[in-house]
């Protein structure tokens, strides 16, 4: 199975507070697009997974979807250049955002 994965939204939100940074968010909306490089045409229903990119602080600068068996790849092709450290997947509303 492919391990294909795009990210989708820009968020800059304090997971603390809830609040959003509207000027970091804008920043982020040109990420808004990045994908894997083996992503095509088509690959949005195997991507049937959410994940989102976080910095120390714990704001949410992207979210995204993924294809089951991603880990670490978002982070490492574009997380750390925007200054992310940690990559979190939704697993469901009795488990919530779990970091990897």
């Amino acid at each position: 199975m492919k391990r294909c994965w795009k990210i989708t939204k820009a968020r800059a939100t304090d997971t603390k507070t809830g609040k959003v940074d509207e000027y970091l968010r804008k920043d982020f909306e040109s990420c808004v697009g990045y994908e894997s490089v083996d992503w095509a045409e088509g690959d949005e229903a195997h991507c049937t997974h959410k994940f989102r990119l976080l910095d120390d602080d714990r704001i949410v600068y992207v979210e995204g979807v993924c294809a089951p068996g991603v880990d670490f790849e978002p982070l490492d092709y574009y997380g750390v250049n925007m200054g992310c450290t940690m990559i979190q997947f939704y697993e469901g509303p009795k488990r919530g955002w779990v970091t990897l």
